[in-house]
């Protein structure tokens, strides 16, 4: 079972120096040969980046090492027995040994807190690696490079394809536990990690459904019916049918991109639109694919957004708020990619229709380099000559919730208003239930509007029981929609379900969002919101400064918030960009002790809530 299962106190912290980073880099090279120099630098940098090392409260022994706020190694006797986290592995994969499970729903045992069993894993010569007993081992999905787990071996290889039943790893860390959600700030690798579960990826990192496969349907039911005692193993009668074809897989990856996951990518790109956005009306599109189709998609989309959505007193516009707008208005079941344009990048798009007598009028804002929307030409012939579609229902409800509010209300452009919703995404096991409704899949619901939607599908199917209104009878695809996978082999599908039930038996099929809006910016992120960390570090000659890390979630600029601190405490502010290669942010360094009146300062002047701000002692 996972060390960080469950909530955990801390004890002491404190900076690691310049000789105690070296013997653990040492203790890295020693315990880890499979490191090179490279590799160890991403691991654990000789210089770069600020190492913590933080004590667990007793009696446990564990040390968590954190590089620039994120847990990246931990020794669990407290004497250099170092062990690399999840994150780690993520950026540095062939550290450890990775074993693959036979399907995707043994990760729904695994993300619970099980160990993984040996019936669950590809156990052939071909796909299970070389590791001996008590070695610290990495568990994934084929399809997907970033491990989920990460624990040690019980038995070594050769008694593992000896055995073939009992345990092969006890979970050490897992994706879900507590230290993922509170230290690692619930960042996750790739599209294919979801609350209950990791699945396969394309090219571009988006999960690649299963539902689709009639053998893995099959496989998935089987899986959810073993192990009721906790434990991440499948009888190997129950995964047969599947286990070849994701064995066959792991194998093909290590080659190149299979087949299969290619038109699987290729089907997706047709059928799905952009996630995490509102989508628009026009129904009976369909989605182009030539960069002069694609570019001619994203020129009618941009002229319906002027058209129905922006007016001129809405400018000026960020081009990330013009992208959400026209995400809004576009043409139902249609997907925007400037990638798949001749434009490439969202800044090329805008400035085609700039300069001088164009349709927009632009201005790069000095931070970001973004173009910036100031002004629309309503006389241009592309306008002029332009004839909206007419939008849905649903569409017009879309536009509605992306559009800026009236002049003069909160979330006017331009406003501080902060506005922090909690969303969800519905899961493809709801397509049947939405296509009947003609609503997205990528559609966006709060938790009020996921309950009207399953209502509406009752009414329009008539499902509500004759003898019994406070109850519904379940059609086939609601009750597909609501309990296939769930239901184990042997146990009945429910016929009836009472209404009081529907909302929350609805909700379960979809994966919660957070969705951000500052003005006229909007952005969509997975799961819960990070917080703003804020501490104080010690510097040369005892002085002390404050730190505040994590300020963009909530879509503050930090210079502009690096300028209002220099003001408001009258002291020096400086920004740093933290380090990393996924931009990881900025930090903002106050000199001087302020870590207890800065909170105040950001709920008053930026409206960010309380329980969004962190502040370690």
């Amino acid at each position: 079972i996972s060390m960080f299962k469950k909530p955990f106190s801390t004890g002491q912290s404190n900076i690691v120096g310049g000789t105690d980073r070296k013997k653990l880099r040492r203790a890295l090279e020693k315990q880890f040969p499979s490191l090179d120099e490279a590799s160890l630098e991403v691991v654990l940098p000789n210089k770069a980046g600020e190492l913590e090392s933080l004590k667990l409260a007793a009696p446990r022994r564990e040390h968590i090492y954190k590089l620039d706020g994120t847990p990246i190694l931990v020794d669990v006797s407290g004497k250099m027995d170092l062990m690399p986290t999840i994150f780690t592995l993520w950026k540095v994969p062939q550290m450890v040994p990775l074993v693959h499970v036979k399907h995707p729903a043994v990760t729904t045992y695994l993300v619970g807190g099980a160990d993984l069993m040996l019936p669950g894993v590809i156990l052939s010569p071909e796909a299970l690696p070389a590791f001996k007993r008590d070695a610290f081992v990495g568990v994934a999905v084929p399809g997907n490079p970033a491990p989920l787990a990460v624990g040690v071996a019980v038995c070594g290889r050769e008694d593992a394809l000896a055995k073939q039943t009992g345990k092969l790893v006890e979970v050490k860390q897992v994706y879900g536990d507590t230290l993922w959600d509170v230290h690692g700030k619930r960042t996750v690798p790739n599209g294919g990690y979801f609350t209950d579960g990791v699945v396969p990826i394309d090219a571009q990192g988006a999960a690649v459904g299963t539902s689709s496969c009639e053998e893995e349907e099959e496989g998935e039911e089987k899986d959810k019916e073993g192990d009721q005692s906790g434990v991440a193993g499948l009888g190997e009668d129950s995964l047969q049918g599947v286990s070849s074809n994701l064995e066959a897989l792991s194998v093909e990856q290590k080659e190149g991109q299979p087949q299969q996951q290619q038109q699987q990518q290729q089907q997706q790109q047709e059928s799905t639109a952009a996630p995490d956005q509102h989508a628009g009306a026009q129904e009976g599109y369909q989605p182009t694919e030539s960069p002069v189709e694609m570019e001619e998609l994203l020129e009618m989309t941009l002229l319906q957004a002027l058209h129905k959505l922006i007016k001129d007193e809405d400018l000026p516009l960020g081009s990330s708020a013009m992208w959400n707008l026209m995400l809004s208005a576009r043409p139902f079941g249609s997907t925007l990619d400037v990638k798949r344009s001749k434009h490439k990048k969202l800044g090329a798009f805008f400035k085609a229709y700039g300069g001088k007598d164009g349709l927009l009028q632009l201005k790069e804002d000095k931070y970001s380099g973004d173009q910036v929307i100031t002004g629309v030409n309503r006389g241009h012939e592309l306008l002029r000559e332009f004839r909206p579609y007419k939008a849905s229902s649903m569409a017009s409800r879309a536009e509605a919730a992306a559009s800026p509010s009236p002049a003069g209300t909160a979330g006017t452009a331009g406003s501080d208003e902060l506005v922090v919703e909690e969303v969800f995404r519905p899961g493809r096991e709801l397509k049947g239930v939405l296509d009947a409704l003609s609503i997205p899949l990528d559609h966006l619901f709060t938790a009020v509007e996921a309950g009207d939607a399953a209502f509406a599908y009752v009414q329009k199917e008539q499902l509500t029981c004759p003898s019994d209104p406070g109850s519904i009878q379940l059609d086939v695809t609601l009750c597909d929609a609501l309990f296939k996978g769930i239901i184990k082999k042997g146990e009945l599908f429910p016929s009836h379900l009472p209404k009081a039930e529907l909302r929350a038996a609805f909700l379960r099929r979809c994966h919660p969002q957070c969705r951000i809006s500052r003005g006229d910016n909007v952005v969509v992120k997975k799961g819960s919101l990070p917080t703003v960390s804020i501490n104080t570090e010690k510097r040369q000659g005892n002085k002390k400064v404050t730190r505040i890390v994590g300020v963009e979630s909530f879509l503050i600029d930090p210079s502009a918030l690096a300028s209002d601190c220099a003001r408001r405490f009258a002291a020096a502010c400086t920004t740093n960009e933290l380090p990393g290669k996924t931009s990881p942010g900025e930090e903002i360094i106050i000199q001087g002790d302020v870590k207890e009146k800065v909170p105040p300062f950001l709920m008053d002047k930026y409206k960010i809530p309380k329980k969004y701000i962190e502040v370690k002692k």
